[in-house]
């Protein structure tokens, strides 16, 4: 028997699952803008704002088009994880998983099918002026494993935890209450002051015994 996936109880062991969606949807917004503002930049007012960026224009152009696809997407995202929708979120997850696809393909193709050094050919120059080629080619080999691992692993974390708030929104966790469900139920609960006991009691009630004002109980007041 396959085991059944459960969703996260927290987010980095102190947070709720629905802050940490909240926080990875800021962030991927904020890494959305900055691609398309450099992209612009590039390509509008000839500025290279991203220079480890060397890839063909075609592929800058393609990956251009997906950052700004996933602003809408992302925004969309942010206004169902603040208003408890679950179908915003959700499709922001699966634009969150083909990210994850892309960036997983490109560090894998950039780090580790093609040589690391030669992708970072500028930090291997300036590394090597300092330690020697062939130290520095071993040190960007090792941290360009060191990035893809540590890049994957927060990104399925990621996944994991926008998941996990989906599920809680389809579960009910974030659904409101019976009672907050009621239209006008602020007319219906009216407040009445609390009388005294003696005002409430009346004659004949629990087997009391009807007296007149001046009768007494044993000849005497009680």
């Amino acid at each position: 028997m396959i085991p059944q996936l459960k969703p996260l109880s927290s987010f980095c062991c102190s947070c709720a699952v629905s802050t940490g969606t909240s926080f990875i949807l800021v962030l991927h917004l904020a890494f959305c803008l900055g691609s398309v503002v450099a992209s612009v930049a590039h390509f509008v007012f000839h500025q290279n704002l991203d220079k480890s960026w060397s890839e063909s224009p075609e592929l800058q152009m393609l990956m251009t088009m997906f950052m700004l696809m996933g602003v809408p997407i992302t925004l969309s995202g942010l206004f169902g994880a603040w208003n408890r929708i679950e179908t915003h979120v959700r499709y922001y997850l699966f634009y969150l998983l083909a990210t994850f696809m892309v960036d997983f393909a490109l560090l894998v193709w950039k780090y580790l099918i093609k040589d690391a050094c030669v992708t970072a050919s500028q930090t291997v120059d300036h590394l090597g002026a300092l330690m020697g080629d062939a130290f520095s080619c071993g040190v960007v080999r090792i941290g360009a494993y060191l990035l893809v691992s540590v890049t994957v692993l927060l990104e399925v974390y990621a996944l994991y935890c926008v998941w996990s708030f989906c599920e809680e929104m389809r579960s009910g966790f974030h659904s409101p209450e019976l009672h907050a469900l009621i239209l006008g139920k602020e007319s219906m609960v009216v407040k009445h002051e609390q009388d005294t006991l003696k005002s409430r009691v009346r004659a004949g009630q629990y087997g009391t015994v009807t007296l007149d004002a001046g009768s007494h109980i044993f000849g005497s007041d009680h």
